[in-house]
């Protein structure tokens, strides 16, 4: 559809009555985009999309104030294995490599679990274990059979 609005008619609802595009695409019915294109035409000035207003002013809490604060960086699986592996082997992990977990469980980091892996054959084994879980209903159901994926 085509949006007939004058760009005094647009003036009017997007700088005066503070309308959103949506809200301008509503009632004219056309989508959000045409009217963003019809602004651009006319030369009316965007407002960045938050247009200055807080929501919930006073009420956003961020950093050790925020509910789900839980004491700044968070220790990711990988890195932690890293750190394990590292310590173990008394050795840094070369470029390229990455510390695998055998039985695909990222919270057991038990040093018998941990194994150096090349990128590239670390994808691939990934690839192969997603291949054959699917083939035999996921990889939650092979876990409980106990059997040994490839």
């Amino acid at each position: 559809m085509k949006l007939t609005a004058t760009k005094s008619e647009l003036i009017q609802w997007y700088i005066d009555k503070k309308l959103t595009l949506r809200q301008i695409g509503v009632s004219c019915g056309v989508h959000p985009e045409t009217v963003r294109r019809k602004l651009i035409k006319y030369g009316i000035k965007r407002y960045e999309k938050s247009r200055g207003i807080k929501r919930n002013p006073g009420r956003t809490k961020t950093g050790k104030k925020h509910f789900r604060w839980s004491g700044g960086s968070k220790e990711t699986c990988s890195r932690y294995a890293k750190k394990i592996w590292e310590k173990y082997h008394k050795a840094k992990i070369p470029e390229g490599y990455l510390v695998h977990h055998c039985d695909c469980d990222c919270a057991n980091n038990g040093t018998m679990n941990l194994v150096l892996i090349n990128r590239f054959k670390h994808c691939s084994l990934h690839r192969r274990l997603y291949n054959f879980h699917e083939k035999n209903g996921g990889y939650q159901n092979i876990m409980k059979k106990g059997r040994d994926s490839p």
